[in-house]
């Protein structure tokens, strides 16, 4: 589980990289407490978790390949001599 401080770090970072932006007009809470912070992806953002989500794809399939090719091996036998 997330901290409190790792989450607004994150979001800090996010917001200073031009990924985030804070929406300021946001309605009173429901419950009592501290008042919400609301976020909304801006275009970088938007342009960033894109390239994120090919790269992450890329990879699966990656792994997918690999394993394909692991699953269609043949099975050797290897003499060891020391």
């Amino acid at each position: 589980m997330l901290s409190i401080s790792t989450l607004y770090s994150a979001l800090e970072r996010m917001q200073t990289q031009g990924l985030i932006g804070r929406v300021d007009d946001v309605s009173p809470p429901a419950a009592p407490g501290l008042p919400r912070k609301v976020y909304h992806l801006t275009g970088a953002g938007q342009n960033a978790l894109e390239a994120e989500l090919e790269y992450l794809k890329n990879m699966v399939n990656a792994g997918k390949a690999r394993l394909a090719g692991l699953n269609n091996l043949e099975t050797k036998t290897y003499l060891w001599t020391g």
